[in-house]
């Protein structure tokens, strides 16, 4: 098929989140430089929503920490003022 349509098809695919997918076209033009450059676009955004998904995650973990130390506190405040009454 011509290679025009596939780098269409295959933007269109990027754009639906199919970033894992990679185009294969090897001519030696311009064609083939920009297939090697959306496939390095695709591989790096893939890269960069993994990376910010594990940030996610990390928050996340970090936020019910935080959370279950607040009710800890909470507790223990309320029991240490029925002690010193």
């Amino acid at each position: 098929t011509n290679p025009l349509l596939r780098l269409k098809d295959f933007a269109e695919r990027i754009s639906r989140g199919e970033l894992e997918t990679q185009i294969n076209i090897k001519t030696r033009d311009e064609i083939g430089d920009l297939a090697g450059a959306f496939n390095k676009m695709s591989a790096d955004m893939h890269k960069t929503i993994s990376s910010l998904d594990q940030e996610i995650s990390e928050r996340k973990k970090a936020e019910d920490e935080i959370k279950s130390n607040y009710q800890v506190q909470t507790v223990l405040n309320k029991l240490l003022k029925k002690l010193q009454k």
